[in-house]
Order: C-alpha cells, then structure tokens, then sequence
C-alpha cells in the first residue's frame, strides 16, 4: 500500500507525516489518534505514517471532547461524592 495515503480515511489529499516537529504537538498526534481511533502508529510502520488535515480536526477534536467529558464527569462525581457526606 502506498505510504502517500491517509492511514485513517485513506484520502490522498492534504496529507501531514504525523512526527513532523513543525506540527503543533506533532510529537503527541501518535498518542492523540490511538486513544481517540485504536489506530496505533508508530515511526517504523511500513505502511502510511501520514494522516490528512480533516482526519487531524477530527482526532482533536474528539481528543479535546473526551478531555472535557471526563474532567465534567469528575466534577460531577466529587459534588456526588460531597452531597453523601452531607447527607443530601
């Protein structure tokens, strides 16, 4: 398979190597598409190392949506948590 694809979409347009430095937080994208997709991708993959600028929107956002999910489900679970210990 080409390594000229998007390793999510498998689009040919628009393709950023996700270990380019000059990404903002290149060096977390690995980690950003893995816990957002499963899809692990690492330096010495032999197939596409590369993701297209849509599916890199895509992951940050859902990453950026997962962070503030699981912060408000915190939040929500101490004020539970506060509200036993208060007998409420």
């Amino acid at each position: 398979m080409s390594c000229d694809i998007c390793r999510l979409c498998l689009s040919k347009n628009n393709l950023v190597w996700i270990f380019d430095r000059r990404i903002e937080n290149s060096e977390n994208m690995k980690d950003v598409i893995y816990i957002t997709t499963g899809v692990q991708i690492n330096m010495n993959d032999t197939v596409s190392q590369k993701i297209c600028n849509k599916c890199c929107e895509i992951t940050v956002r859902m990453f950026e949506f997962r962070r503030i999910s699981l912060a408000n489900d915190r939040r929500l679970k101490g004020q539970e948590i506060m509200s036993v210990k208060k007998g409420y």
